[in-house]
Formats: structure tokens, sequence, C-alpha cells
């Protein structure tokens, strides 16, 4: 029930359980709205809004480039607008003045959304997350890359110089790979 699932799927799926039947096809799951992206750009949002002062540590910059347009990258980078001049502290109610509806109604439903994240947990969601999008953008990159490749009416210079591209992407990502791991992520030894 924690999960948000009606007594009433569960029901039914343990009385398909008991008469031998897929428990599964007795609970009708509805679609997901979502994909990934949107999923981890409103979780970035959400922990923004529980906790204004870690976007402080955050690049705008890099944010505006990495976040997909939309109200999840409207808010995120009000929010990083909002601790930059408030030096740390951003005024919920001013901030909503300045959004677009769909933003503001955002805003609102992330600031009642569950239980509240503790400030360790969002820090670090907003550093995993961050990281996810930079390496889908490096992703997108290499794609786009390889279909300049493939591409038969490129003369030899553009050939080339899309293969270093790819190359250094490549590089990049298997530098990514050797990264130590941050010691403070872990959590005590078991």
């Amino acid at each position: 029930m924690a999960v948000g699932t009606e007594v009433r799927h569960v029901e039914a799926a343990v009385r398909a359980a008991e008469r031998g039947e897929d428990a599964r096809e007795a609970v009708p799951v509805g679609p997901r709205h979502a994909g990934p992206e949107d999923r981890n750009v409103r979780q970035l949002a959400r922990c923004l809004v529980e906790h204004p002062a870690l976007a402080a540590e955050l690049d705008r910059a890099e944010l505006a480039e990495l976040l997909p347009r939309g109200p999840h990258s409207e808010l995120t980078l009000a929010l990083a607008d909002g601790v930059e001049a408030g030096r740390g502290v951003v005024r919920i109610p001013e901030l909503a003045g300045t959004l677009s509806e769909e933003a503001r109604a955002l805003l609102h439903a992330l600031s009642v959304d569950g239980d509240p994240i503790p400030e360790a947990n969002a820090a670090r969601t907003v550093r995993d997350t961050l990281e996810w999008l930079r390496k889908q953008r490096r992703r997108q990159l290499e794609r786009n890359t390889t279909r300049e490749l493939r591409k038969s009416s490129l003369d030899e210079d553009e050939k080339r110089r899309q293969l270093e591209k790819r190359n250094s992407l490549l590089q990049e990502r298997q530098r990514e790979s050797f990264d130590p791991v941050d010691p403070t992520s872990m959590g005590p030894p078991a």
C-alpha cells in the first residue's frame, strides 16, 4: 500500500494467485506516461525544491544545455537563478510568480510530493542525475557523429574531423568508466 497500490488490486492479485493464474494479469497496470529522462529530471527538480541551497553548486550554463525544454527545466533553472540572486535562499512565493503556469503547477506539486528527502540523499540524487544527463548528452553526440560518418556525401576532411570527434567522445567515455568511486558516496562497511 505504501507504493500507491489500491487495495482492490492487491486483493485481485491474491485471488488470481490462489486460482493458479498469473497475478500480474489480474492487476490493471497503466502505461508509463514518463520516460526515464522525465522521471530523472522531475526527481532533480524535487530535490532542488526541497533543498534549494543545492542549486548553488550547479553550473547554470551546463544545466541549460543538459535539461530538456519544459516545465522541469524552467523550474530548475529558476531555482538556480533564485539561489544565486538570494545568496542561498529562495523565496518560493516570489519564485512561483516568475514561472509559467505549467512550471508553477509543477513547483506546487513537488512541494507536497511525498515524504521529504534527506539533504544527503538529495545531494547525491542531484549529483547522480547530472552525471546521467551528461552521459545521455554524450551518447547523443556519439550517435549524431556516427550518423554523419555514414553519409557518403562527406568529403575526406569532414570524415577525418568526424572521426576525431568520435574518438575523443569514446576516450572521454573510457576515462569516465575508470574514474575511482567517490568514497563519501558509499555507506558503512557491511
